[in-house]
């Protein structure tokens, strides 16, 4: 998640939870510093998801079970009649927030070298509110859903609980298909990408619009997160020099007849994004980020989903709390 959002759940005073499940990665640990100021109230279509948080000693004031649309269509014949509260004071408060803590900061502008966040920000900005969107797992599924704006009408489709790698490529495949061969965006990682490689032929052969944009940072970014955090940087099967043996994409894309090009500075960030959504048929677009970037910020395990990581100064967190924090 983004800092701002991540205090503005945790010092709500009501939440209002409509077919999500909260499992351990939504709520941080322990599960019951989740939201703990606040009331919440959960809709699931599932009796099981809601049958879960006693066993999981999460307090749910009132759990609904209900298919999110029709519940919602009650919802707002019903919430007409609510006298609701000034929040003005609250708004403000979490757009303070999310100035002072933008997932995108300047300084990733001023690198050389391309970045991801940079790089989601720009393609967000290009894509247009039609365009269908269906990304990888991965640190690409993370800084896409942290730092893509969503317009009306945009549609991003990812493999959400199964979240396996892989799945982007051919999911596209099936997208373009079923829409008439329309122009699918494909954001993937060099990882996810490796597991169905071979589906490239399948988008030549039928010459599918499909505009891969392939986050490469040489490797498996997410695992070396885990092992700079758990296990003293020793980078096994996640990097070349663990023993992993990626091959050169480009070359291997343009083998199969795709159009390529390759970002890997930031000020040509936005001409190349735009040369991949005006081209015709088939494209791949390398963006190399190098082998340093990760999730940033992320709540690390045993923390409060408040508390992420690089830790703020502890007054400055303080200051940041509606909430009374816990001592940790």
């Amino acid at each position: 998640g983004t800092r701002y959002a991540n205090f503005a759940v945790q010092n709500a005073d009501l939440i209002l939870s409509i077919g999500s499940r909260l499992d351990t990665k939504a709520t941080g640990s322990p599960i019951t510093t989740f939201a703990r100021g606040a009331k919440k109230i959960v809709v699931d279509i599932d009796p099981c998801e809601l049958g879960k948080f006693e066993r999981f000693g999460l307090q749910i004031d009132l759990l609904i079970n209900a298919d999110a649309g029709g519940f919602l269509r009650t919802f707002d014949t019903q919430v007409a009649e609510i006298e609701m509260p000034d929040i003005s004071e609250w708004f403000q408060q979490i757009v303070l927030w999310k100035k002072k803590y933008p997932i995108c900061q300047q300084e990733y502008y001023k690198q050389e070298d391309a970045n991801p966040y940079v790089f989601v920000k720009a393609l967000s900005r290009e894509l247009s509110e039609k365009d269908v969107i269906i990304t990888d797992t991965g640190c690409c599924l993370a800084w896409m859903m942290q730092a893509f704006d969503f317009k009306i009408n945009q549609r991003i489709y990812h493999d959400w609980n199964f979240t396996c790698m892989g799945w982007a490529l051919p999911a596209s495949i099936g997208a373009c298909f079923a829409l008439g061969k329309k122009p699918i965006i494909c954001v993937t990682g060099d990882g996810s990408l490796q597991m169905n490689i071979q589906e490239l032929s399948t988008v030549m052969k039928h010459q599918l619009p499909i505009k891969i944009f392939l986050i490469n940072n040489n490797g498996y970014s997410m695992i070396r997160h885990t092992q700079d955090d758990w296990l003293k940087a020793r980078y096994l099967a996640s990097c070349v020099e663990g023993g992993l043996a990626f091959p050169d994409f480009v070359k291997v894309a343009k083998a199969y007849g795709f159009k390529t090009a390759t970002i890997s500075k930031n000020r040509d960030i936005r001409k190349h994004i735009q040369a991949v959504l005006e081209s015709e048929g088939p494209f791949l677009c390398n963006v190399d980020i190098g082998t340093e970037h990760r999730v940033v910020p992320q709540v690390k395990f045993g923390r409060p989903n408040e508390d992420l990581e690089p830790l703020l100064e502890r007054q400055e967190f303080v200051n940041n709390m509606i909430v009374k924090p816990l001592d940790i």
